[in-house]
């Protein structure tokens, strides 16, 4: 435990030293969903019409625009600016960060709330047909996976979450 408090300490000065950037990922995935969403719109023959971002707004140390391919020309439909569009402004993000947090929180109170459940469901078994001397119990294992499932979703919520929250704040000087 010391070497990791000692090593965390020691490099700690070196911690955040490039600005944060878009995860590639999630940039990907909203030109895919904008594309089929506008599948209708008629995609103007002049390139230059279509919205692109600024110099400004794109100044994402390393990462750089891509021309426009004959291949690819389906996802320009993603470039087109409808009315819709223009009503929206800003994307804004579905749950913020501490929405994020509390989700995460109220997943992990309700999977508990299950898995408690379950084991008095469980213990109810044993007591009615006497199970206290078998090794095993006669009931399934895969009566946790869905506990696992929740678990999960409730440990993205949060991870998430709080890894958004914290590399949104500034570190101090």
């Amino acid at each position: 435990m010391s070497v990791a408090v000692v090593s965390f300490f020691s490099v700690t000065r070196l911690y955040r030293n490039q600005k944060p950037g878009r995860i590639p990922l999630t940039h990907i995935c909203q030109v895919i969903v904008a594309s089929f969403r506008k599948f209708k719109v008629q995609v103007p023959s002049d390139k230059s019409l279509l919205y692109e971002i600024g110099d400004e707004e794109f100044a994402v140390r390393g990462s750089c625009q891509r021309d426009h391919t004959k291949q690819l020309s389906f996802f320009d439909k993603a470039s087109v600016v409808t009315p819709s569009d223009r009503m929206k402004g800003s994307e804004s993000l579905l749950f913020t960060q501490l929405q994020r947090i509390a989700i995460g929180l109220v997943i992990s109170i309700f999977a508990m709330l299950v898995a408690g459940t379950l084991e008095l469901l469980r213990l109810r078994e044993v007591r009615k047909h006497n199970y206290y001397n078998l090794k095993h119990m006669p009931m399934s294992i895969f009566w946790q996976v869905p506990q696992y499932f929740r678990i999960g979703c409730a440990e993205v919520f949060t991870f998430i979450g709080n890894w958004s929250f914290f590399m949104s704040k500034p570190l101090m000087q």
